[in-house]
């Protein structure tokens, strides 16, 4: 027999890092998840798991059972190291839930992860020497809190990516972030920057471009502490980019930026730096004010260029004539 000191002092030590093989995986489900409905017999035992080790488990669990565990491990699970094949996107939504969490290992499952999305509550200062990123990745998002030392997790990104997305980027150095675009830019075809990092309103979109040769799709936002430095963005071209090695930028989103731009986006476009665009949307504030004359036949020449150029680039271009042309959306 056991005293009930003993049990109620062995208890969280032995459910606090399981060890699961084939072999007690059966006995850990039915102790964890007693039932399929998430609100019917829960179980005490789920918040004493702080690491769940599934990397030996081959063919003993379910895409939706491994969901499953997850969602009723989310109130203490601060470790996760996801098994080989039994893990998918609904995982993910699982994981998102678990607050605690610290630390995630998605090595034996990633050869099929093309997109991630993460929101990363508190980052290491100093990245694991460890830590793989999914081989095949596609598209990133993430948002959060960074500083410039956490930024050294993306320097490993795989060069499968062509779509990195940054949302809040306000907590780390516009030279920080430069640094890491000089080492994973190159194969990037959408970049997206909401809330800038401070002082990339004195980068000049030249600054960025040289960075993403292949880029396509740019989605750049200005605080409001930048707003009145948004012309910088438009100055100091490069001469690698000309008519007649135009860069092939054809999406540019600009939000928090007033009409005065757009002149600039014209001259760019004209001269042949940014030959290819053919769609530009500003997200401008309400509080400019209304829109001046000269703002708005700014906005229709810039118009007419950009549809003209997707006419000149026939029915197969990825962005024809009726998608092309510049709008501006009041927010």
């Amino acid at each position: 027999m056991v005293s009930r000191s003993w049990y109620f002092a062995a208890i969280p030590a032995l459910y606090h890092s399981p060890f699961l093989s084939g072999k007690n995986f059966n006995l850990f489900v039915r102790t964890i998840c007693p039932s399929i409905n998430a609100h019917i017999r829960k179980t005490k035992f789920s918040s004493m798991v702080k690491i769940l080790n599934m990397s030996y488990l081959v063919h003993d669990s379910s895409r939706s059972l491994t969901a499953r565990i997850l969602t009723r491990l989310k109130d203490g699970l601060e470790v996760f190291i996801a098994p080989q094949t039994s893990f998918a996107v609904n995982c993910l939504a699982a994981i998102s839930k678990c607050y605690h969490l610290r630390e995630l290992n998605l090595i034996r499952a990633t050869e099929s992860l093309k997109s991630l999305s993460m929101r990363c509550k508190e980052v290491p200062a100093t990245p694991n020497p460890d830590a793989v990123w999914p081989p095949h990745l596609k598209s990133l998002q993430v948002s959060g809190s960074f500083t410039n030392r956490t930024l050294d997790y993306f320097y490993s990104l795989p060069k499968t990516l062509t779509s990195f997305a940054i949302h809040d980027a306000s907590t780390f150095d516009c030279e920080a972030l430069i640094a890491l675009l000089d080492v994973i830019g190159h194969g990037l075809e959408s970049l997206h920057l909401g809330s800038g990092p401070a002082g990339y309103e004195y980068v000049t979109l030249s600054d960025w471009l040289q960075r993403l040769p292949n880029l396509q799709r740019l989605h750049i936002r200005l605080s409001a502490s930048q707003i009145g430095h948004s012309l910088n963005i438009f100055d100091g071209r490069r001469r690698i980019y000309d008519s007649q090695n135009p860069h092939p930028l054809k999406q540019l989103k600009l939000v928090g930026f007033d009409l005065p731009i757009v002149q600039g986006v014209f001259d760019l476009v004209a001269d042949g730096y940014l030959g290819c665009l053919r769609q530009v949307i500003i997200f401008r504030k309400t509080y400019f004010g209304t829109f001046s004359r000269h703002d708005k036949q700014n906005v229709h020449e810039l118009d007419d260029l950009l549809r003209a150029l997707a006419r000149e680039d026939g029915a197969g271009a990825s962005i024809d004539e009726e998608h092309a042309g510049a709008k501006v959306v009041q927010l």
